[in-house]
């Protein structure tokens, strides 16, 4: 097993958390009538899932280094960690009547995390070499500095319709940047 595999071991199983905290609580949601949808947190869970299997395809590109560290073992794990806890964010524990209610008592945390995992994110593409950094079109960088403002309003703001713009144009990036541009549905 090479260090990149057994590195990878720890981040697929906290993605894989995250992607089964998000399911599991899914089911609940379909399963459960009485606790009321909200159509916004809906789509940000879907955002987030997706997001959480780019984030483990995307990690691929480690496999070309050669000498580890343990700052960017830790760094990984962090970043992993943080997807985690937008997942648990997400959904409670507690009885809860409304989605709505729940996702803007909990916006600051969310949102403020949503902003770091996006800074966290541009530092692991600079991690994973100055070409493949290069490579990312104008468009990446761009969306760095919109997404994480409008994620810091986003954590200050309860306007419904700035959260249902936020959702639907960063679900659209994410899909839109997974599937397009790095060809997730083509194989070699």
């Amino acid at each position: 097993m090479s260090v990149f595999e057994y590195i990878m071991v720890l981040v697929s199983i906290i993605i894989g958390l995250g992607i089964t905290h998000i399911l599991k609580n899914i089911v609940f949601l379909i399963q459960h009538k009485d606790v009321q949808f909200y159509w916004v947190h809906t789509l940000w869970c879907i955002d987030i899932f997706f997001t959480l299997i780019f984030f483990w395809w995307w990690q691929y590109n480690y496999v070309i280094i050669d000498d580890w560290t343990f700052g960017l073992y830790i760094f990984i794990v962090f970043y992993a960690l943080i997807y985690f806890l937008l997942s648990a964010l997400l959904f409670s524990n507690r009885d809860i009547k409304s989605y709505k209610e729940h996702f803007y008592a909990n916006r600051k945390w969310f949102f403020y995390l949503f902003a770091l995992s996006i800074m966290v994110d541009y530092g692991d593409t600079a991690l994973k070499g100055y070409e493949y950094f290069l490579n990312r079109d104008v468009l990446y960088h761009f969306q760095v500095v919109i997404f994480t403002s409008m994620s810091i309003f986003a954590a200050k703001s309860n306007n419904e319709k700035y959260h249902a713009i936020f959702v639907i144009s960063n679900l659209s990036y994410q899909l839109f940047d997974g599937f397009l541009i790095f060809n997730l549905l083509k194989s070699s």
